[in-house]
Parts: C-alpha cells; sequence; structure tokens
C-alpha cells in the first residue's frame, strides 16, 4: 500500500488563504514545498493536496514541476457543492471547509493516512512519526503534537486544537477546537475563556494519523444532531469529528510528543520570519540551495 499525505490547503474558508503561497525559498519555493520535500524524505509516496482554484492557481505548477516522479500527486478539489448529503439537513456555513474537502478525498484514502495544514511548518521529526503510526496501527488514530506554548504567536491570536489526555497516559480523552488563543501577561487564554488559564505544556496539534474510521463520524454527526436538534456553536472540522468517534467510544486517538522546529504563517512578521529560518536551515545543510534542482538530480 502507498503511504498516503493529505494536504489542507484551506481549511478555514480564508479568503487570503493566498498569502500562506508567497515564495519563501531562494528560488521561489514555497513553505509546503518544504514540507513535501520533508514528507518525501521520511517515505510518503502519495500526497492528496486539497486546494481551490485560487490556491491551485499558485501552487499545482511549481510543486509538479519540482516534485515530478518523485512522488505521486492527486488533486482534489475543496469546493463544497455537492459533496455529501450533511449539507442537505444542516445549514453549508456550519461546516469547516476540510470536512467538505475530506469527504471529497475519500476515494483516495482507503489505507490509514496522515493529515496536514499547509500554513505551518512541521519539521521532518513529525513526518517520521507519522509515518511509523500509520504503518503500524490500522484501527488507532494519532495525533502528532507539540506543546502548545511553542506554537503562540507574539503577533495576535491564533486557532489551536488542543488535547486533553486520559489519567492512564498519552491517550486522548478529548480534543477541543479554540479561537484567537494567544498569551498576555504570562498566562495562555483564548475567546470566550471567561478567564481559564491553559498550560503552556499542554499537547496541540494539526498533524493528524487517521484511517477510514474517520468516515463514519459523518453519518453519526447526522443523527446526534437530529436527536438533539442543536446546532454545534462552532464550526464543525477535523477536532469535532475526532471527538465525537472518542466520546462514542469508536476509536482510540494516541498523542504522541514530538520535538520539532514548528512554526506558523498566521502573520506577515511571521512570514518574514519563516524566511529567514528556512535561510539558516539551507545554511546548515538542512535543505538543498536550490530545490528543484536537488530534487532533478536524485
Amino acid at each position: 500500500m502507498k503511504t498516503t499525505m493529505v494536504v489542507l490547503t484551506n481549511t478555514n474558508d480564508d479568503p487570503y488563504a493566498k498569502k500562506f503561497f508567497e515564495p519563501i525559498g531562494p528560488n521561489g519555493e514555497l513553505l509546503l514545498e518544504y514540507t513535501l520535500y520533508d514528507a518525501m524524505e521520511s517515505g510518503f509516496e502519495r500526497i492528496v493536496v486539497i486546494a481551490n482554484e485560487d490556491v491551485k492557481k499558485i501552487i499545482k505548477m511549481p510543486i509538479e514541476l519540482r516534485f515530478k516522479g518523485k512522488v505521486e500527486f492527486q488533486w482534489a478539489d475543496a469546493k463544497p457543492q455537492s459533496v455529501f448529503s450533511l449539507r442537505k439537513r444542516i445549514p453549508q456555513q456550519y461546516f469547516d471547509d476540510s470536512i467538505y474537502s475530506l469527504w471529497k478525498a475519500k476515494k483516495y484514502l482507503t489505507n490509514p493516512f496522515l493529515v496536514v495544514d499547509a500554513r505551518h511548518y512541521h519539521g521532518k521529526r513529525g513526518f517520521d512519526w507519522a509515518l511509523h503510526f500509520i504503518s503500524t496501527n490500522n484501527d488507532d488514530f494519532g495525533s502528532i503534537s507539540l506543546p502548545l506554548g511553542k506554537t503562540l504567536s507574539p503577533y495576535g491570536g491564533v486557532d489551536r486544537a488542543i488535547c486533553y489526555l486520559k489519567k492512564s497516559g498519552l491517550e486522548l480523552k478529548k480534543i477541543v477546537a479554540l479561537e484567537k488563543v494567544r498569551k498576555l501577561n504570562g498566562a495562555i487564554g483564548y475567546a470566550n475563556s471567561k478567564n481559564q488559564i491553559l498550560s503552556d505544556k499542554i499537547p496541540t496539534t494539526d498533524m493528524y494519523c487517521l484511517n477510514n474510521k474517520f468516515f463514519m463520524a459523518y453519518n453519526g454527526l447526522i443523527k446526534n444532531i437530529n436527536k438533539s436538534c442543536k446546532i454545534p456553536s462552532r464550526k464543525i472540522g477535523i477536532p469535532y469529528l475526532i471527538n465525537f468517534l472518542v466520546q462514542s467510544k469508536m476509536v482510540r486517538v494516541k498523542v504522541l510528543m514530538v520535538e520539532s522546529n514548528w512554526f506558523g504563517t498566521q502573520f506577515k512578521h511571521e512570514r518574514i520570519l519563516a524566511k529567514h529560518t528556512i535561510e539558516g536551515m539551507i545554511a546548515r545543510k538542512r535543505y538543498p540551495q536550490d530545490l528543484g534542482h536537488a530534487l532533478s538530480i536524485t
């Protein structure tokens, strides 16, 4: 079986999604291309990229030019229309773009797979752990996680999926998507937190090791919402569906804490710092000076 990674490029209907695909490398490389390079080095053989037409126009040509013949690509459309019947019963605006996108990419995901966010740099170690997990776990889900404090931005609030663990070890008790998480005056809070403070060591994730059980949540969610007649207060995204499966005791999720050079690109200053960080890694020979040339000769 081919080891598969799914890349989400516009997970929250962001009208400014194109900002995450500005050139960042010395030869116009995108941050996503360094993600693909790390994943390929770790052993991922198939990449499923989910993108709308605007993003696809930016990223498809350079990615296929540099990675042609090195890894198999599938391109899935992010348009939500006519994707699955859930939207007939619950208004479309209640759903995160990623939920429609993953359903549409379902035909490519017959084996365990990894889902990552194109807006973030994850570091090769995370892909090494993810590949090992999906290669050795057919039933459980996995979360490749970092301490929350390492993922926050000094420039503003960010959305994060927070993992609460069972007392018995690194098994997920629940996962919650929080909005506008940031540190102020030494304390970490979030939107509508009502003075609740988060630990900087609590696990957060945007790397999900999943399998076909994930799609069981769609039908289960319909029944659950129809029974309660209650629409979730926030958009339904990947964490919501994983949490639904965990609370329904349909899956177990192992939380794997990884030391990584993770960084985000939500804000302009972060994207400037990201460029300098990549330059530093090139200087240390972590990445080749010219990604396209290096790939062409391997």
